[in-house]
């Protein structure tokens, strides 16, 4: 029984673990093209074989780094996002210090409490507000130093800190 209609080989090659359907191939296309010509093409194919087997060695190699580079970059991401959330609760106890002790300064001392207010807003001007009379945006801050019993007063403005004398 011939595979390719035309090519006539002997009935006693037949496919099996021993014969290979490649090894029939060949032996059938042997009749039908040069010796020279089969053997250049097995050539390539053995040759074409051996660069895919090494490019897969390759891939396997770069698999491998890449999952162990995606593994270190898992833990950092875990590591700094707990870090993060740590901080963030450290940020809203901070924060609700903050308000009670503010609470406690209101209710102890109402007047000085409001009137310390009234200047720190007076005296700030947001540097994201629009300032529509073209001046420039100007800050006061003033240092009590209770080991020298002085006050420094220092101007910021523009992001340049002064101080006054």
């Amino acid at each position: 029984a011939s595979l390719i209609s035309g090519l006539s080989v002997p009935d006693s090659i037949h496919i099996s673990e021993q014969h290979p359907a490649s090894d029939l191939l060949i032996s059938r296309l042997a009749g039908v093209m040069p010796k020279d010509d089969v053997i250049y093409i097995t050539t390539k194919q053995k040759y074409m074989l051996n660069k895919l087997e090494c490019t897969n060695e390759k891939l396997r190699s770069c698999n491998q780094l890449s999952a162990a580079q995606y593994e270190k970059a898992a833990q950092n991401f875990k590591y700094y996002t707990r870090l993060l959330v740590e901080m963030r609760r450290d940020v809203d106890t901070a924060f609700k210090r903050i308000h009670s002790i503010k609470g406690k300064l209101a209710a102890t001392y109402p007047a000085i409490y409001e009137r310390t207010i009234r200047e720190v807003q007076t005296d700030y001007i947001h540097p994201d507000e629009e300032d529509l009379s073209g001046t420039q945006h100007v800050e006061t801050a003033h240092a009590h130093s209770s080991k020298e019993g002085t006050t420094k007063t220092y101007i910021i403005q523009d992001d340049d800190i002064s101080e006054v004398k």
